[in-house]
């Protein structure tokens, strides 16, 4: 998968992701044999495509104005942005777990210490939520 700033990724696929996806792809009338040598976009913009035949990756324009489009549909948090979902998948994956250097891997950091970033934010938000659940003042 070709990702921001226009890097190779590569990412995990779990069953009902997968599952998902297909169905997404067989409802367009598309392939559903996945290669991580296809350069062509999983996910395209259908008017673009409709109009001129030829299957673009979408925007980041494109996706933030759908993202914030159905974030203010269902009256979320108006902060949620496309990149909000990077910096949640990072934390999450850090949460849970997964080795620091899997993760810069995974999303493609130049530099561990940027995944690190997370890492000491996360251990800053542990610190102080374990002090407060402890009743210590």
């Amino acid at each position: 998968m070709i990702g921001k700033g226009k890097k190779e990724r590569t990412i995990p696929v779990f069953d009902d992701v997968k599952e998902t996806l297909f169905t997404y792809r067989q409802a367009l009338n598309e392939s559903t044999e996945l290669s991580p040598f296809d350069t062509d976009p999983l996910f395209y913009s259908i008017k673009e495509y409709y109009r001129t035949g030829e299957r673009k990756r979408l925007s980041y324009t494109t996706l933030y104005r759908t993202i914030k489009s159905a974030v203010y549909k269902v009256k979320g948090n108006a902060s949620i942005s496309p990149h909000w979902f990077r910096h949640t998948f990072i934390t999450n994956s850090l949460a849970n777990d997964v080795p620091l250097a899997v993760v810069k891997q995974v999303v493609g950091h130049s530099s561990i210490a940027t995944t690190n970033v997370y890492l000491e934010k996360l251990q800053e938000d542990t610190v102080y939520d374990a002090f407060r659940k402890s009743g210590y003042r």
